[in-house]
């Protein structure tokens, strides 16, 4: 009963994703989605990759990647703040 359970998650699962790629890709296409957004969030995959190629190992470039992000994200909020503080609009 338990591996039938997994089996029908692990095909939802896949199913969703599929269904996601395909309507992101529609979306692209018909221009409804503007392509410098789709890459900004492909940003932590293609970290992640790298950061997989560089240290050879998922966890290290899981962490690595975790890490680095937070890092941007905490530049992105200084650099705002620091904008809105002295340019005001």
């Amino acid at each position: 009963m338990v591996p039938i359970a997994i089996g029908l998650t692990l095909i939802l699962i896949a199913a969703g994703v599929i269904g996601i790629l395909i309507f992101g890709f529609m979306n692209v296409v018909s221009g409804k989605l503007a392509l410098d957004k789709m890459l900004t969030v492909a940003v932590p995959f293609v970290l992640a990759i790298i950061a997989y190629f560089v240290f050879g190992d998922a966890t290290q470039a899981a962490i690595f990647t975790m890490l680095l992000m937070i890092g941007i994200v905490f530049l992105g909020i200084f650099l705002t703040g620091a904008r809105s503080s002295f340019i005001k609009i």
